[in-house]
C-alpha cells in the first residue's frame, strides 16, 4: 500500500510501484494492467482491460506470481528464496516470471523447484543438496557428476537438457 501510495516526496516508492506495474504487464501480457490496494487493505486489486478483480479470485498460481513479483520489488536489497513458486502456475506464466526474476541485475534469488519449465529458464550453476550423516551437504556440480545426480533424482539427461541452472532441495 506504501510503494503504490508514497508519500509526496517519496520517489523510490514511485519507481519501485512503476517497475511492479511494468512487471505485472509483462507477466499477464496486458498493457492496461495495473495495481491497487484498497483504504481498507483488504486485498490487492488487479485491474485487467476494463474490471477489477480482487488478487485471490486470478488463481492461486497468479496469485502466488503477483505477490512473488510485489516481494521482489518491495525487498529489493535481501535474498529471495522461493520454494516451488512454480505450484499453480501456468508453464507460460512459469516462463515469464522467470525471465522478469532473471533480470535481477546482480540481485541473488534462491528457487527450490520441480518445475523443468522454470530449470529450463535458470542461468548461473548447478548445485546439489543432498542429506550425509544428518545434515545438508552442498557440492557443486559439473561435468559427469551432474549426470550422477540426474539419475539419483529419476531425471534422463534428455529432461534437463536445455537448463543452465539446477537448485536441488
Amino acid at each position: 500500500h506504501q510503494m503504490l501510495n508514497p508519500d509526496f516526496d517519496d520517489d523510490a516508492s514511485r519507481r519501485q510501484a512503476q517497475f511492479l506495474k511494468e512487471d505485472l504487464r509483462k507477466l499477464l501480457q496486458d498493457p492496461s494492467v495495473t495495481i491497487g490496494v484498497p483504504h481498507d487493505l483488504s486485498t490487492v486489486n488487479i485491474r485487467l482491460g476494463t474490471t477489477t478483480f480482487p488478487l485471490e479470485s486470478l488463481g492461486t498460481g497468479t496469485e502466488h506470481a503477483v505477490l512473488i513479483l510485489a516481494a521482489y520489488h518491495v525487498f529489493p536489497d535481501t535474498v529471495l528464496c522461493l520454494e516451488e513458486p512454480d505450484a499453480h502456475l501456468h508453464p507460460l506464466l512459469q516462463r515469464r516470471l522467470a525471465a522478469l526474476l532473471r533480470e535481477s541485475d546482480g540481485r541473488q534469488i534462491v528457487i527450490a523447484t520441480h518445475s523443468a519449465h522454470l530449470i529450463d529458464c535458470a542461468a548461473d550453476g548447478v548445485v546439489g543438496v543432498r542429506m550425509r550423516e544428518g545434515r545438508s551437504e552442498v557440492l557443486s556440480t559439473e561435468g559427469d557428476e551432474l549426470y550422477d545426480r540426474l539419475r539419483d533424482l529419476g531425471y534422463r539427461a534428455s529432461d534437463l537438457l536445455q537448463a543452465n541452472c539446477v537448485v536441488w532441495v
